[in-house]
């Protein structure tokens, strides 16, 4: 908290006051999170176009997936519920996902949107590119859509 108070330019106290403390700061974080994602995550969008909409979201934003990133390594986070996996189980129903794969296991590969924003290194040196490039950018978009359609 200290360092958003910082780059806020605002007394720690004063965040934890308006939200309650860091768990009140996460969960304001996590409900904004939510609203942003139901306006591209669209039940009658075929998965790839959900996992690239996703992806371009990390990259256009990258505080979110570092910010997760930075709560798993430390701890930081509060404890979540099991996500909900209804529509991944809804897809798989649909063929979008083989019969001979688990929809959370497929869940979990789609934290591959993230790895960019959060081990951009890894990107550099498996692919050469720069992961904020519109070539990465580009390339890793249709690489991404032609694993999840094998997916299926």
């Amino acid at each position: 908290m200290q360092d958003i108070a910082d780059r806020a330019g605002l007394n720690k106290q004063l965040i934890a006051y308006h939200f309650g403390g860091e768990e009140g700061l996460w969960n304001e974080l996590s409900r904004l999170w939510v609203h942003q994602e139901e306006t591209f995550n669209q039940p009658d969008t075929p998965l790839d176009e959900v996992l690239v909409r996703y992806l371009h979201q990390a990259l256009d934003g990258p505080r979110g997936s570092r910010l997760n990133a930075w709560a798993g390594l430390t701890g930081a986070g509060p404890e979540v519920e099991r996500e909900d996996l209804s529509d991944m189980e809804r897809r798989k129903e649909a063929g979008e996902i083989g019969e001979d794969l688990d929809p959370g296991a497929v869940l979990l590969l789609m934290g591959a949107v993230a790895l960019p924003v959060v081990t951009p290194h890894t990107v550099r040196s498996v692919l050469g590119m720069d992961p904020q490039s519109s070539e990465f950018r580009e390339f890793y978009t249709e690489q991404l859509r032609r694993i999840v359609r094998r997916l299926g």
